[in-house]
């Protein structure tokens, strides 16, 4: 599923990979911060 994602996004232009791997970061930190509190 992950490795279907990456390559999904890295088919996509340059600024809407930017895009994505920025909000995926984003829920990723949200995430993390959730999980600590």
């Amino acid at each position: 599923m992950l490795l279907d994602l990456n390559t999904a996004i890295l088919s996509y232009d340059p600024l809407m990979n930017a895009f994505i791997h920025k909000s995926l970061r984003l829920v990723l930190m949200k995430s993390v911060a959730f999980r600590e509190y």
